[in-house]
Parts: structure tokens; C-alpha cells; sequence
């Protein structure tokens, strides 16, 4: 493996190490008479000797990796999860984080500030069955160039029913608004953002390799 990954990559990879990290977290959490729980998180981790791929002219696929640089980051987690009446479930969340390289200062590409969350369930018009219809927010991410790529908020829509005990047939919708966003791409890509799929559904049937839940 280690022959093979030096042809491809170069014999630099043989020198890598592995990543280094410290994560700390302080966690509350608090329920309240079986229908109402709320949390809350912060955490701080350090990772070093971060594997980082570079371009290399050298190499028969372009690109090699090497450990460099550190990365720090903090943030705070709140999350409300309320059973209503019946089956029905109502989840929201919301998380601030921020990550830095040590050796710019700079945010790291593809992460985001702000991301936010709701989800709600609730029984669907056949027995047994449930309707999910769940909403995310991200802000604004920064590309490897240094630019942006906007803000975005995304819906979706999704319904299981139960067949049998090990069978369940499921659809959905995903960005049902058809929301235009772009993703930051890696440093693979030719591209400083990528395109992500406008509104898209799908419909099929899973097998569930257990059914069985101890007492």
C-alpha cells in the first residue's frame, strides 16, 4: 500500500505523520417531564500536522500531501427537541463555530459561522406512516481563492411508511424551493465553487437488516 501510494503521490507521503488532535466540551442538558429536552454545547479543539493536499507537478495524479499548518477552532451548540401531541416530534438547533488557520489567521474554506436547523414530524395520512418536513441554514462560506460563496437555506420534504416489520417504502423531495447554491470545492477541483442540484426527489423501498429491539 505504502508503494502504491508513493507512485501515485510521491515519495513524500511516506513521510507523513498523523494529525494531532485536542478537543475539549462542556455539555448541559435538561429534560423536562418526557416531552421537552434542551442542550447545550461549547467546545474548543486544536488540530496540527494537518494532511494537506498540494499540486505537484511531479506526480502522476497532480496532487501529493503533506502535514502542514494548524487549525484552531471554537463554538456553541443549542439544540430544543419537543414531543407534541400524539407521534408528532418538533426538533431545532442552532450552531455558531468558528475555525481559523494558524498561519494566515484566515477562516478555513467550507465553513460556515452560522448553521441553523428545524425539523418537524408529524403522522402521515396512512396508518403508521410519518411526514418529516425539515428546514437548514448556512451562512456564507469562504472558497480556497478567498472569495464567498452566498448564504443559503434549503427544505425538505420526506415520508416513510411501514410495509412490514422489515419493509418500508420512502420518498421525498430535497430543496423543494429549488434553491440556486454553490459548495466550496477542494483544491482537486478545477472549479473555486461547485453548483449543488436545484430541486430533486426520489421514491424507493428499504429492507431494515434488524427489527428486533430488546426490552
Amino acid at each position: 500500500m505504502v508503494l502504491l501510494n508513493a507512485f501515485y503521490f510521491g515519495e513524500q507521503v511516506e513521510q507523513l505523520r498523523p494529525e494531532s488532535i485536542d478537543t475539549h466540551e462542556l455539555v448541559w442538558e435538561r429534560y423536562v417531564r418526557g416531552w421537552l429536552r434542551t442542550s447545550a454545547s461549547t467546545y474548543w479543539y486544536r488540530a496540527a500536522r494537518l494532511i494537506t493536499a498540494i499540486s505537484s507537478g511531479s506526480t502522476i495524479t497532480g496532487v501529493s500531501y503533506v502535514n502542514s499548518g494548524e487549525v484552531r477552532a471554537k463554538g456553541l451548540e443549542l439544540e430544543v427537541q419537543m414531543r407534541l401531541r400524539g407521534e408528532s416530534r418538533v426538533l431545532v438547533s442552532y450552531a455558531f463555530q468558528r475555525a481559523l488557520d494558524q498561519e494566515t489567521g484566515a477562516e478555513l474554506p467550507n465553513s460556515a459561522r452560522h448553521m441553523a436547523k428545524a425539523r418537524i414530524s408529524v403522522p402521515g395520512p396512512t396508518q403508521r406512516s410519518f411526514i418529516s418536513v425539515e428546514g437548514q441554514y448556512r451562512s456564507s462560506r469562504s472558497t480556497l481563492s478567498g472569495a464567498r460563496v452566498a448564504a443559503v437555506a434549503t427544505f425538505d420534504v420526506a415520508m416513510v411508511q411501514p410495509l412490514t416489520p422489515a419493509w418500508e417504502l420512502f420518498g421525498g423531495a430535497n430543496n423543494v424551493l429549488g434553491a440556486q447554491y454553490a459548495d466550496p470545492a477542494s483544491s482537486e477541483h478545477r472549479q473555486d465553487a461547485i453548483p449543488q442540484n436545484g430541486r430533486t426527489a426520489r421514491l424507493g423501498i428499504r429492507w431494515k437488516l434488524s427489527t428486533h429491539s430488546g426490552n
